[in-house]
């Protein structure tokens, strides 16, 4: 057992005070520090508190007016869709109509008048007004089926900005509904996260730049698509109407062409029937006058029997008696001249005949030419007329 001297009580006395002051000192240092950095600390993460806050107020905010930029833009997508619909239904309409009304319509006409007959069966103004207005309306037809493309695509383009538009704003909703949770918590608020394990953003992170890029890009699209939507349903608006306006002009000069042929028939018919009249009293006329010149004729007979039977008794006259006096010189002139006279009768009867002939084939010719007319009316003004009566043209 070692036993130390006075001079080594006093050396260790000394040390554990010396020590004990360094040891002091050295805690009240630690002490300062601390409660500099505590402060510091406290000062650090209530700034980071304000400014944190303060970037969820303005998250928020952009959240918010975005938004409500999506909501507005969607309004009106979804607006300018149904109306693309509505236009695209009465370009249909109109389309469908046009080709199962005024066409076939149309095409009837044609195919009834080519049930005319004889002469009436010819290319006329009608024919030509018919072809002309067949024409237009299947020039209306297709415009208008290349119109309901048109919408349709359009319409297509904007259904799928609207579907982008939707998904952002429901991740915006879901954004604003995390955001405003995260900006109401507290640092005293339950269930808080105490992992101490080290943030890091998820790879498939955006930046900023590219948070606001994609949503601008998408109510920009959609604001262009609108702006297209809306002249092309004014194109449509224009196209409808002057088709209409177009195909009401060809059809009324149709209309005038009908008129004006149904008119030249009905002054041909009763030019024809007029014929007919004076040709029947003139073959009725002629019949009679053929009954009169065989009457005239037998008539002639009985006088040249009596001159021929006086200048044959007188040929048996005696002797002297057979001269040539003054009766066989007047029976002689009486035979010839009544030979000429039915000589005369019977040629006047010949030509009366044929011409009786004539007149009986002119009135037959005549009769068959009414008929021709009476079913050329029939077809135009009854037929044709009653089915354009059905065509109908408006502002769809």
């Amino acid at each position: 057992m070692r036993i130390h001297s006075l001079k080594d009580w006093y050396k260790e006395n000394l040390e554990q005070f010396e020590n004990a002051e360094r040891e002091q000192k050295h805690a009240s240092k630690i002490l300062a520090k601390s409660d500099r950095i505590t402060e510091e600390a406290q000062h650090v993460v209530s700034r980071n508190l304000e400014t944190t806050d303060h970037q969820f107020d303005v998250k928020l905010n952009d959240i918010e007016y975005l938004r409500e930029l999506l909501e507005t833009t969607k309004r009106s997508s979804d607006e300018e869709v149904e109306a693309l619909k509505a236009y695209r239904d009465r370009v249909h309409d109109a389309s469908s109509n046009l080709e199962e009304n005024a066409l076939k319509l149309c095409r009837k006409c044609i195919s009834l008048r080519r049930n005319r007959i004889g002469v009436d069966l010819c290319h006329d103004e009608v024919e030509n007004e018919l072809l002309v207005e067949c024409k237009m309306i299947e020039g209306v037809i297709l415009l208008l089926k290349e119109l309901f493309s048109q919408l349709t695509e359009q319409g297509r383009k904007l259904r799928s900005c609207t579907y982008f538009i939707s998904r952002d704003l429901e991740n915006k909703m879901s954004g604003l509904v995390i955001d405003r949770h995260n900006a109401c918590l507290k640092p005293t608020s339950l269930h808080l996260e105490s992992s101490q394990n080290p943030i890091t953003l998820k790879l498939e992170s955006s930046t900023m730049e590219e948070w606001n890029l994609y949503t601008h890009n998408n109510i920009t699209k959609t604001r262009k698509e609108i702006e297209k939507s809306r002249p092309l349903r004014s194109y449509v608006d224009t196209i409808l109407r002057k088709s209409v306006d177009d195909l009401n002009f060809q059809f009324d000069k149709c209309n005038r062409a009908f008129h004006q042929r149904i008119d030249e028939y009905k002054e041909a018919k009763s030019k024809l029937e007029n014929q007919h009249f004076e040709t029947l009293r003139q073959a009725n006329e002629m019949i009679r006058n053929i009954d009169r010149l065989e009457k005239a004729i037998s008539d002639k007979e009985a006088y040249m029997a009596l001159a021929r039977t006086r200048f044959n008794n007188r040929v048996h006259r005696p002797g002297i008696e057979l001269c040539r006096d003054d009766v066989e010189i007047q029976l002689i002139t009486e035979i010839k001249e009544i030979e000429s006279s039915v000589a005369n009768l019977h040629s006047v009867l010949n030509e009366a005949q044929k011409s009786l002939q004539h007149l009986q084939k002119a009135q037959i010719q005549l009769e068959g030419e009414i008929n021709v007319k009476t079913n050329s009316l029939k077809i135009d003004e009854v037929d044709c007329m009653s089915t354009r009566a059905a065509m109908n043209y408006h502002f769809y």
